[in-house]
């Protein structure tokens, strides 16, 4: 009986200092969220070059969110409410390492905040991937239910990327501010110095080479079953020891804890909702126009390497499919020495592909080495015994000359 007592009382102290722990976590964060945009027209043969063009460069907004966490992902009732504030400053960091603060132009300060991507970014001609950073003073709140209230602040970093024919790639590119006077506590990918260097460019696609001067802009992703290292600074130096939060808009989470040099390592698994909501992912259609094929029915033969079906004519061929989901990184840190709360997030998009309903991940990779390595065994095996064999004979024939 003393030792279910003694069970019981420890069960409830758990219980009590895990609820004050996880209050320490506000259950409201904001966060950026571009706009997004249809790609169609990028797997569609009968949209001219010129109309991808004027779709890819078509202006998009960064627009700043209040969302509402809950224990199965974002509240889907409360999410999503453009945030108007007029105490926030907004900071912009460009390739080249240069930090400037973005003006609004808003006739009213209840007026939600978002910026217009590019112009914006003031980027010039210059290239890469550009940190946009919010910092907002939340007033004072309790939040670990101490009975006393906090002040507490509230940081939101998006990564963006940029690309521009004829554009200047950035010479300086970074994932943080690294600025305490202006986004004091920030989490963001994190990646070894010679690997990002050789990353930190960004790729123009082939209808932008040729296209116009305006550029265009797109955020910047992550893939399923592939680690990814994020790392966390407060006031320009690692944050150790501190637990990080990640959130996804399908549900799944968990929380992870910042070694000696702030760095946290995931491998983001493959959500039933990423494949299988179809609000979630688009299905690119690939058409077979009649100037390629040659004719009304066309040879589509050369082209799918396969006889068309009776009634095929003017047939739609599905081609690949992209999936999307949101995560969210969050962390939340009391300064011991002032008594502030700070909380910073970061959006970032799960991104991944399939072709012809085959999802590509590195599931395909090791089943390809796992193939080649087999091959390679039985070409090992059937290679030693037929020289086994071959050694066998000729001993045979030495033994019958003498």
């Amino acid at each position: 009986m003393k030792q279910f007592n003694l069970f019981l009382c420890l069960l409830i102290l758990f219980v009590v200092v895990a609820a004050r722990a996880y209050a320490s976590v506000p259950g409201q964060a904001i966060l950026w969220e571009l706009e997004s945009t249809n790609l169609d027209y990028y797997y569609d043969n009968d949209i001219s070059r010129s109309d991808r063009i004027a779709a890819l460069e078509k202006p998009r907004k960064l627009i700043l969110l209040q969302e509402t966490l809950a224990s199965s992902g974002y509240d889907e009732k409360q999410n999503g409410r453009s945030l108007a504030t007029g105490n926030a400053r907004i900071w912009v960091r460009n390739p080249n390492g240069e930090i400037s603060e973005v003006t609004l132009s808003r006739e009213k300060r209840s007026e939600p905040i978002a910026l217009n991507l590019p112009s914006d970014l003031n980027a010039g001609e210059v290239t890469g991937n550009y940190l946009v950073g919010v910092h907002l003073d939340a007033g004072t709140l309790d939040l670990d239910l101490d009975g006393i209230d906090e002040k507490v602040h509230l940081y939101s970093n998006c990564l963006v990327s940029y690309s521009k024919k004829n554009g200047v790639k950035g010479e300086n590119p970074d994932m943080f501010f690294k600025s305490p006077d202006k986004i004091t506590l920030e989490i963001g990918p994190y990646l070894p110095e010679k690997i990002f260097k050789k990353r930190s460019g960004c790729p123009i696609p082939r209808s932008i080479r040729s296209g116009s001067d305006i550029g265009y802009v797109r955020n910047v992703s992550q893939s399923p079953l592939k680690e990814q290292q994020m790392k966390v600074f407060y006031k320009g130096s690692p944050l150790a020891n501190t637990q990080v939060f990640i959130l996804s808009k399908s549900g799944w989470r968990k929380t992870f804890m910042t070694d000696s040099e702030g760095v946290i390592s995931v491998t983001i698994p493959k959500t039933h909702a990423t494949m299988m909501d179809p609000a979630q992912f688009r299905n690119h259609k690939k058409k077979i126009s009649i100037d390629r094929s040659g004719g009304e029915q066309g040879n589509t033969k050369q082209f799918y390497n396969r006889e068309p079906k009776a009634g095929d004519n003017g047939k739609t061929y599905h081609g690949r499919y992209r999936a999307e989901d949101r995560l969210l990184y969050m962390v939340a840190y009391k300064d011991p020495s002032t008594g502030e709360y700070h909380c910073a997030t970061l959006p970032i998009t799960l991104r991944m592909w399939s072709h012809e309903g085959i999802w590509l991940s590195q599931t395909k990779g090791f089943g390809f080495w796992g193939i080649i390595g087999a091959s390679l065994g039985v070409v090992g095996v059937s290679g030693g015994y037929y020289r086994k064999r071959k050694r066998d004979r000729e001993s045979i024939f030495k033994s019958k000359r003498k």
